[in-house]
């Protein structure tokens, strides 16, 4: 029997998730889940599990338990999810590291197999992930009393108030070309297996937190709650009503960005991953657009400016106000970047260093 671990400051227990009673509300919507107490990485036992896709079985990766991923063909199923309590060598973007403790944190991976899918359309999958996480989140915590405004920060974060609560870490475990015709810009691909891996806070303590500027599902409702203290008794009535520190169960917070990434998956592979079915609803969930940002580019070279807008693969359109660097950027260009780091500036920002970074990312 899992034995439940403790936030130090707030007295609460942490418990796994419930194998027995998620595992049923997932596969009611579509998914084959997969539950562990700790393991290395879940998006590496996942690419690993496809990459040796062969009738049988297959090791969990670095973790403590091994599974039998595959279904009676041989393979990684669609929707198939792997849950884990612990990861022990969670990797982000650019390989950074990040650990957190145990029954803290929402830790996913997903499989999607898709086909007839455009190559440049794989650049929708971070976002579409993001689209999902951050619906989840506020759609169980509006459930729980209190509706937080998650966000997404291009290309692979989920804020609330400016504070990272999520990161997205999309890889390609197996893909297979059709024969490209000339004629087109992007090739279709007969076969795209993807892993969606993503990390949410759900109850890290301030003590806990990787970072200053980290934020946990737990935190924002304690925020919430003090400001609205704050406020006095001449403040408009909470829709909470007396039960103003209600936090989500975790296994709601699960289901909710489940349940949102399935229609949302099926939404994508329906309209044969054409840009419509993300960018419109990105943009309304978009920090970014809008914003004054610093995007740094290969060889240590950055811009500044006003993100506009993201293009028909996902990539940012930035309206460049200052460049450092040797590439021919003009001020008043508008510059597509397709990756990298990219930080929110506010009017008063002139700090030129790099922020650090945590998690997913």
């Amino acid at each position: 029997m899992d034995t439940p671990t403790a936030g130090h400051d707030r007295g609460i227990s942490r418990r796994a998730l419930s194998a027995a009673s998620l595992g049923e509300r997932l596969r009611a919507i579509g998914f084959t889940p997969f539950f562990t107490d700790a393991t290395g990485s879940t998006n590496t036992d996942l690419v690993e599990a496809v990459r040796a896709e062969r009738p049988g079985g297959a090791s969990g990766g670095t973790g403590k338990k091994t599974f039998n991923f595959y279904n009676q063909s041989g393979q990684v199923a669609h929707l198939s999810v792997l849950l884990a309590e612990e990861q022990l060598a969670g990797r982000g973007r650019m390989g950074r590291s990040w650990t957190a403790p145990k029954h803290s944190q929402i830790i996913a991976s997903v499989v999607l197999r898709l086909y007839g899918i455009h190559a440049d359309s794989m650049g929708l999958l971070p976002l579409l992930t993001g689209m999902a996480i951050a619906q989840g989140v506020r759609e169980a915590s509006e459930v729980a009393g209190r509706r937080l405004p998650a966000e997404l920060k291009w290309p692979n974060d989920v804020l609330v108030e400016g504070r990272k609560l999520a990161g997205i870490l999309v890889e390609a475990a197996n893909v297979e070309a059709s024969a490209v015709n000339g004629r087109q810009a992007s090739p279709l691909l007969k076969e795209a297996v993807v892993v969606l891996g993503f990390g949410v806070n759900y109850d890290l303590t301030t003590e806990e937190l990787p970072v200053a500027h980290a934020t946990s599902i737990a935190l924002e409702g304690e925020r919430a709650e003090q400001a609205r203290a704050a406020a006095g008794p001449n403040a408009l009535a909470d829709p909470a009503g007396d039960n103003h520190t209600l936090l989500p169960e975790r296994e709601d917070v699960v289901f909710h960005i489940l349940d949102n990434l399935a229609r949302d998956v099926e939404r994508f592979t329906q309209l044969g991953g054409a840009p419509e079915a993300v960018i419109g609803r990105y943009r309304q969930l978009s920090a970014t657009i809008g914003s004054r940002v610093k995007a740094f580019l290969p060889g240590d070279e950055f811009v500044t400016g006003i993100a506009e807008d993201l293009d028909k693969s996902g990539e940012l359109i930035i309206k460049v106000e200052a460049h450092e660097g040797t590439r021919p950027i003009a001020v008043g260009q508008r510059l597509t970047v397709a990756a990298g780091d990219v930080e929110h500036l506010r009017a008063t920002d002139v700090d030129n260093s790099r922020t650090s970074e945590w998690g997913y990312a």
